[in-house]
C-alpha cells in the first residue's frame, strides 16, 4: 500500500508576475505528492495579484 506524501510551500512575493507562473507550474507538476501552495503577496503593483486570482484562485 502506497502512502502519498504531502508538502506545503509558502512563497513570499513582491512584483513577481513575470516569474511566479513558472514557479507555480513547476511546484504543481510534482509526482506522487500532494502539494499545497500558499502565496503571500506584499503589495505588488505589477499584476501579481491579478495573475494569482485569474489562474490559481482556490485550485
Amino acid at each position: 500500500m502506497s502512502q502519498i506524501s504531502e508538502i506545503s510551500y509558502v512563497i513570499p512575493t513582491l512584483n513577481s508576475a513575470a516569474t511566479l507562473d513558472m514557479t507555480l507550474l513547476s511546484l504543481r507538476s510534482q509526482k506522487d505528492v500532494e502539494v499545497n501552495i500558499i502565496v503571500v503577496d506584499s503589495g505588488s503593483t505589477d499584476g501579481t495579484l491579478d495573475l494569482l486570482q485569474k489562474s490559481y484562485s482556490a485550485t
